[in-house]
């Protein structure tokens, strides 16, 4: 949910330190709750106004879009209503948002279809077939709601539906760039090293697929460089740290000291371009930063008022 507001955000041109209103339309009632009982932890995050974030039933949501929001689809049991202050949509970003989503849906759901094989359905257990199966299906309507929200859309600006019925034609997912592990510097302190983090896990998990790609011994001379920016996130785990309390404070401080040690020692099955190896390692280092990741609701509104030291 965060980073769905955080990227619509974005794409708006709204400033990190504007607070906006949300509504979120849930399709669980327990969800609503949970949602209710996080929001201040999710104001933080999302840059949102605390006072200003609902959870209701998604059977309440109305079909079209209210004026002056956009609508972000998270799941098929979510999405989120977001205003855009002080100024009219920008229908034609919008409509870019919402292709790139429906591109990246697609994708995801081509690739979880291609697995759905009559080899696995027979041999693999109850529990990982319903998983997938699962997957499949919420990747489905995420498409069909993208594609009616495009659609409703394209009506606003007629030059530019032959654009969007081609994109709802293709539904291949573009090249995704990789992620720059220092982007964000343009937030306040707490959550300029959140989003680092984030966006370094994110690239982290799409190099195994680079290390193998047509293009792999550029790629292995580029994962040297990327290793350092990935060991430079310890001192943005450190500084979030501050904001800990209690045993999440130490076992925070134990993982990021785990942390360190494991991209250190992954300095050299890079430059060996030991994939087996390496892989091993990149795993440990990819739960590492997830972990870290759920300590982050404990953060206190210190890191936002900026009362430690910056010393990312």
């Amino acid at each position: 949910m965060t980073s769905a507001v955080r990227n619509a955000r974005a794409e708006q041109g709204i400033p990190p330190k504007e607070r906006v209103p949300l509504t979120f339309w849930c399709a669980e009632s327990n969800f609503q709750d949970a949602l209710r009982a996080e929001s201040s932890a999710l104001a933080w995050l999302a840059r949102a106004d605390p006072e200003k974030i609902e959870a209701k039933a998604m059977s309440e949501r109305p079909n079209e879009t209210p004026s002056g929001c956009i609508r972000v689809v998270i799941s098929d049991e979510i999405e989120v209503d977001m205003p855009v202050p002080e100024k009219e949509i920008d229908v034609g970003k919008e409509l870019q948002r919402l292709e790139k989503q429906l591109n990246q849906v697609s994708a995801l759901l081509e690739s979880t279809e291609k697995k759905i094989t009559p080899q696995f359905m027979e041999r693999a257990n109850p529990t990982a077939k319903e998983k997938i199966l699962q997957k499949r299906d919420e990747l489905a309507q995420q498409k069909v709601t993208i594609s009616a929200q495009l659609e409703e859309l394209s009506a606003k600006i007629p030059a530019r539906r032959d654009v969007v019925a081609a994109a709802l034609a293709l539904l291949f997912a573009a090249p995704q760039a990789r992620a720059d592990v220092g982007e964000g510097d343009m937030l306040p302190p707490g959550a300029k090293q959140e989003d680092r983090i984030r966006k370094g896990l994110e690239a982290w998990n799409k190099l195994p697929e680079k290390l193998t790609s047509e293009d792999k011994d550029k790629e292995w001379d580029d994962a040297i460089g990327f290793l350092r920016r990935i060991y430079g996130l310890n001192e943005d785990m450190k500084y979030l740290t501050r904001g800990l309390k209690g045993t999440k404070k130490q076992e925070a401080q134990d993982l990021i000291e785990n942390f360190r040690k494991k991209v250190k020692s992954s300095d050299k099955p890079v430059k060996a371009k030991d994939y087996e190896t390496f892989m091993a390692l990149h795993k440990e280092i990819a739960a590492y930063l997830a972990q870290f990741q759920t300590y982050l609701l404990d953060a206190t509104e210190d890191l936002e008022a900026g009362e430690f030291e910056d010393i990312s």
